[in-house]
C-alpha cells in the first residue's frame, strides 16, 4: 500500500521537512538588541545576608546602648519621684502646725464643755441632796404628826381607862 501511492509519500517527506518560518524585520531587530544587551548575574542570596547580618549587628548594638540609657534615666526618674514625693511631705508637714493648733483650739472647746457639764453636774447634785434632805425633813415631820396623833390617842385612851 504505501509502494503503491507515490504522491503520498512526497506529502509526507513535506511534513516531515520543517518549514522555515520568515521573520519580519522588526522581529530581527529585536533579536539583534538582545544579543547586545549586557547579561546580568543573578543576585546572590549570601551576600545579602551578610550584608544584612553586619546591619542587624549595629542595630542591636545601638538598641542595648538605647537600652542602657532608658534605664539611667528610670534610675534617676525614679529618684526624682521620691523627691517630689518628700516635697509633697514637705508641704504636708507645713500644714501640721496649723492641724496642731485647730486640734488645741478644739480640745480648749471640748475642756469648756466637760467644766460646764461638771458645774451642771455639781448643782444638780447639790438640789437633789436638797431635795432628799427636804423630803426627809418632811418624812420626819409627817412621822412626828402621825406620832402626835398616836400619842394623843394614847392618851385618850389611857385617860378614858382610867
Amino acid at each position: 500500500m504505501g509502494a503503491a501511492d507515490p504522491k503520498a509519500a512526497a506529502k509526507k517527506d513535506e511534513k516531515e521537512k520543517p518549514k522555515k518560518v520568515e521573520i519580519s524585520p522588526e522581529m530581527k531587530a529585536l533579536r539583534e538588541k538582545e544579543k547586545e544587551l549586557e547579561k546580568v548575574p543573578q543576585p546572590d542570596r549570601k551576600e545579602l545576608e551578610d550584608a544584612s547580618q553586619v546591619i542587624n549587628d549595629a542595630i542591636n548594638s545601638l538598641q542595648e546602648k538605647l537600652k542602657a540609657i532608658n534605664e539611667k534615666i528610670t534610675a534617676k526618674s525614679a529618684g526624682k519621684e521620691e523627691h517630689f514625693k518628700a516635697r509633697d511631705e514637705i508641704k504636708v508637714m507645713g500644714d501640721v502646725p496649723k492641724m496642731f493648733e485647730e486640734r488645741e483650739t478644739i480640745n480648749a472647746q471640748i475642756r469648756e464643755k466637760i467644766m460646764e457639764r461638771n458645774t451642771l453636774r455639781d448643782e444638780f447634785n447639790t438640789r437633789q441632796r436638797a431635795f432628799s434632805a427636804y423630803l426627809n425633813e418632811m418624812k420626819k415631820k409627817e412621822e412626828g404628826k402621825e406620832e402626835a396623833p398616836k400619842e394623843e390617842e394614847e392618851k385618850d385612851e389611857a385617860t378614858a381607862e382610867a
